[in-house]
């Protein structure tokens, strides 16, 4: 366990959640800044010493998606030689997290590349909720914080008024997810069959499964 600091430092994808979440723990954000070059290379630094600190480095996977997975990568190389004992990758929403399997010919597992390059880069831990299959915490050869939302989101609707609601699985790989939530809830779900008739992310609903 590390003996130095907390640190909380975030990318430019969600400033925003990581104020709020220092707010909670009654800490500064960690200062830092981005320098993006006229050939959009990009150059993150970090303002204030980390030497022995336990850092969280917050990014999650929002458009530009590819900028800030680059974002990311830097800031935690760049707190790895800056000797922070320990570096926490937080990504709330993580790259390619769709990519968990070869299903077709000749394609990347892109979210066994996320972890690779997550650990090259220098992360000791990463911190994600919700990936879309578990098995996605395997990739890693570090350890995996998995959390879920579920409890605090059942928590908010258990407030409020759910007469007549159903609750809506957007396709069949989502089913047991959901599924969880209507037992917390009480309430009844459908399923949409869902069709991708070509290689985009187009999807059209066919049919819902379902009383509603």
């Amino acid at each position: 366990m590390p003996n130095g600091s907390l640190k909380i430092f975030s990318g430019r994808s969600h400033p925003d959640l990581a104020k709020k979440i220092c707010d909670n723990l009654s800490l500064p954000l960690g200062k830092s800044h981005v320098v993006e070059f006229s050939n959009q290379n990009l150059m993150p630094q970090i303002d204030e010493n980390v030497r022995g600190a336990d850092v969280f480095v917050m990014q999650t996977s929002c458009a530009p998606v590819h900028t800030g997975i680059m974002e990311m990568l830097l800031m935690i190389d760049a707190l790895k030689h800056a000797s922070a004992e320990r570096i926490t990758a937080v990504l709330p929403y993580f790259p390619y997290v769709r990519s968990d399997k070869k299903d077709k010919p000749r394609i990347s597992i892109a979210a066994r590349l996320m972890a690779d390059v997550i650990q090259t880069a220098g992360a000791n831990r990463v911190l994600t909720m919700d990936l879309h299959s578990p098995q996605i915490a395997g990739f890693f050869r570090i350890p995996v914080d998995h959390l879920q939302a579920a409890p605090i989101i059942t928590d908010y609707l258990q407030r409020c008024d759910l007469t007549n609601h159903v609750l809506i699985a957007g396709d069949a790989s989502e089913t047991k997810d959901v599924g969880r939530y209507a037992n917390r809830l009480e309430l009844p779900m459908a399923i949409v069959d869902k069709r991708r008739f070509d290689d985009s992310d187009t999807a059209k609903a066919a049919n819902l499964i379902g009383d509603v």
